[in-house]
């Protein structure tokens, strides 16, 4: 039997943004230990896509799940420049 430890982790928000932050270097630096230059600027530049994407979808949301009294918009923008620190640093953990 084996358990997968992924589904049994809860934790901050910027976690799993790292994790994946960290998949896309350690790519990168498989292509160019290839010598594929491309394909790890590929990589690299998934990192913003996905960061992008995710600050888009969370901004798009952000109305519908909040009480404005208390989470205003300087909150969501301090919230989300936390996490991009965060998950920085979970990707380099």
């Amino acid at each position: 039997k084996a358990f997968d430890s992924e589904f049994a982790f809860y934790g901050p928000l910027a976690f799993d943004l790292g994790a994946i932050f960290a998949n896309y270097v350690i790519a990168a630096a498989r292509a160019l230990a290839l010598g594929e230059d491309e394909r790890a600027d590929w990589c690299l530049d998934q990192i913003l896509i996905t960061w992008t994407a995710f600050e888009a979808e969370f901004r798009a949301r952000w109305p519908q799940r909040r009480d404005p009294r208390v989470w205003d918009d300087v909150t969501l923008a301090d919230l989300l420049a936390a996490w991009r620190r965060e998950a920085w640093l979970f990707a380099a953990a």
